[in-house]
């Protein structure tokens, strides 16, 4: 099986630029909410806070980019295997066969009787 890791992975980089633009954010909300230090504060929780979010938007990007790997691997999978798939033959005709002989029955006292009545 073929693995996908993060460094393998097209991911758009959502970590980065979630920690940068919530660290932007919580600085703007920290230095707004009227109380002094509180720009430095606003900005480290913001940037945490961006930071986790933008790992799972990567995260969920990775398993997607993996999930359709994986979909294209299986159907690959599937063509190769029914290309070694010998074709269905046709079932040829049979041969004529040959009319049954109709055997008479071997001859016992009650023939004749049984001949009167179509036996």
């Amino acid at each position: 099986m073929n693995y996908t890791t993060y460094a393998d992975s097209d991911a758009p980089g959502y970590a980065l630029g979630g920690a940068l633009a919530g660290g932007i954010l919580g600085g703007i909300i920290g230095n707004n909410s009227g109380r002094h230090g509180n720009t430095w504060a606003g900005a480290a929780i913001g940037s945490t806070i961006g930071l986790l979010a933008g790992s799972a938007a990567d995260n969920a990007a990775v398993r997607q980019q993996r999930a359709e790997r994986q979909a294209a691997q299986i159907e690959a999978d599937n063509m190769r295997y029914l290309q070694r798939q010998p074709a269905v033959q046709q079932p040829s005709t049979p041969a004529p066969q040959q009319p049954r002989r109709q055997i008479a029955p071997a001859s016992t006292p009650m023939s004749q009787a049984n001949a009167l009545f179509g036996r």
